[in-house]
């Protein structure tokens, strides 16, 4: 018999290891499938609401159709600040994503700008990136939807590019 020290699993993990490992994996398949399930009911709600209701505005058309006026303003500026937020957060991303591909390009300049030091790279490519998601928006929902088009397909070329790099040259 085999004692602990030379790598005997059974021994080393006991019953209660044993269910909690498996429930770590189940609990994250149980949460995706949850969350999959909540996400179609409401994307059955908003099919119902735009069938119903087939004016631009979305959600504050739905609000004001139901609670008036009042609340759908309260809606519309929380829409706003919504999407000054994730333009703002999608502009910061974009500036790490390229200082991690090109580490050369965090040498740049640096302001300052009261205690704080600024990289003149990372905040052109902040101010460009959400320029363009201003201006992509700016001209509707097609031009924006050609902008997610192509991000998305980058993004699965470069995933795929990495996965054959790590194929082909990689060490297992």
């Amino acid at each position: 018999m085999k004692s602990r020290s030379e790598g005997n699993l059974q021994s080393a993990l006991g019953p209660v290891q044993f269910l909690t490992i498996g429930l770590g994996t189940m609990g994250a398949i149980i949460g995706f499938v949850s969350g999959g399930r909540g996400m179609m009911l409401i994307a059955a709600c908003y099919a119902e609401l735009a069938t119903a209701l087939p004016r631009a505005g979305a959600d504050v058309i739905y609000v004001l159709e139901v609670f008036g006026p009042r609340a759908a303003f309260i809606v519309g500026w929380f829409l706003v600040l919504m999407a000054i937020t994730v333009t703002s957060f999608e502009a910061i991303a974009l500036a790490w994503f390229f200082e991690t591909l090109f580490p050369a390009m965090t040498k740049a300049p640096h302001v300052a700008l009261g205690s704080i030091n600024v990289n003149v790279f990372s905040a052109s490519v902040q101010i460009f990136g959400m320029l363009l998601l201003i201006a992509a928006n700016y001209r509707g929902a097609q031009a924006s939807s050609r902008i997610q088009d192509v991000a998305t397909f980058t993004k699965a070329a470069g995933a795929f590019l990495f996965l054959a790099a790590a194929f082909s040259f990689g060490d297992i």
